[in-house]
């Protein structure tokens, strides 16, 4: 079992390390880790419900789903709907499921994406999902002016305009972000994607002379990142990373509200 600890003790120990560091940075996962629940999820979901896929995503769809033997669909709402049913059933990997659901928005250009996520993601009902035991900590890299990254692999647009909304003092968004051409989202994202080890690959390509003071995430997915940084820290972590809890060294788990003593 992973030791508790508090954001009290969290923050103490992120002070201890901050003296010896030129650049220090902290880096958290969004969903699951900042907040409950995947809002790239929730905003693939809401794209399929309004039949919002365009032709534009077809080929790059069809593609993907022949790649691994997964039925072909008429229409390119249906198509990303046979894709989803795949990554349910775990016969599409993670990765590419989720720049898959970044990309899907092939042919938005910026004014329709964001007029989209305007209209889909719910800023109240996220704001009521914070992972309150986290706020501590974004209060502390605040007021000591450590720079803060989200590295995710939901799409970028999404993640940017939450941590706007929820006025989280994000200096950099890591996640994933699809190709542009002339002002229009590509069925394709860039490289290194935020996934697993590319979730430091990302971030380093990003900023690259920071250092890794602390990291925070939920999943196995975050393990490689957790790993990376003096201070480790797993937020409500699923089976996935107490799975892999010691592949990282120092890993503590932050303690949730009714849990403090």
């Amino acid at each position: 079992m992973l030791p508790f600890a508090s954001p009290e003790e969290i923050r103490e120990r992120l002070s201890q390390e901050l003296a010896e560091l030129e650049r220090p940075l902290l880096a958290f996962d969004a969903d699951g880790t900042l907040w409950s629940g995947d809002v790239g999820i929730e905003l693939f979901e809401a794209l399929l419900e309004i039949e919002g896929v365009g032709e534009e995503a077809m080929d790059a769809l069809r593609e993907l789903a022949d790649r691994f033997g997964i039925p072909r669909a008429s229409t390119p709402t249906g198509q990303a709907i046979e894709l989803y049913d795949a990554y349910r059933e775990e016969k599409l990997p993670d990765d590419l499921a989720f720049a898959m659901m970044a990309w899907a928005y092939a042919g938005f250009d910026e004014a329709e994406l964001g007029a989209f996520l305007d209209a889909e993601l719910d800023i109240p009902r996220l704001e009521m999902r914070l992972q309150r035991e986290v706020v501590p900590i974004l209060d502390w890299a605040r007021d000591a002016n450590v720079e803060v990254a989200i590295v995710s692999a939901s799409p970028r647009a999404a993640i940017e305009r939450a941590a706007q909304r929820l006025k989280l003092p994000v200096t950099h968004v890591v996640a994933m972000t699809p190709a542009m051409s002339e002002g229009r989202i590509l069925p394709r994202v860039l490289e290194p994607i935020p996934f697993g080890q590319g979730k430091v690959d990302a971030l380093f390509a990003t900023v690259p002379d920071i250092d890794l003071l602390g990291a925070f995430g939920d999943s196995g997915y975050d393990a490689a990142m957790l790993a990376r940084a003096r201070v480790s820290v797993a937020v409500r972590p699923k089976p996935s990373l107490l799975a892999r809890a010691a592949e990282v060294p120092g890993l503590v788990r932050l303690a949730e509200a009714n849990e403090r003593t």
